[in-house]
């Protein structure tokens, strides 16, 4: 049994992030999500990828959407804290 593209996409966009090839990992993971939709780790790990190519909106989106999959544990917390507007100093 092989996997399929979206399988090994998502895989090796994961691998991506984890070495720091964040504009891969961003291309690779796009890839994957349009066939895995549900996947509340592959939107969290496209979110930080594309956090780290400077593309804010993109990233909220795909943590927002990570979270409302049912992202939990550490990733959760660093998302929501991500998330969080900062107050202002006084």
């Amino acid at each position: 049994m092989f996997p399929s593209d979206a399988d090994l996409a998502r895989a090796l966009g994961i691998m991506a992030y984890r070495t720091g090839n964040f504009s891969r990992a961003v291309s690779l993971l796009q890839e994957s999500a349009g066939s895995r939709a549900t996947d509340a780790e592959l939107m969290y790990t496209l979110g930080m990828a594309q956090r780290q190519t400077k593309d804010s909106a993109g990233s909220a989106k795909s943590l927002q959407k990570a979270l409302d999959l049912g992202l939990k544990g550490d990733a959760a917390k660093e998302v929501r804290a991500l998330m969080t507007p900062e107050k202002p100093a006084k």
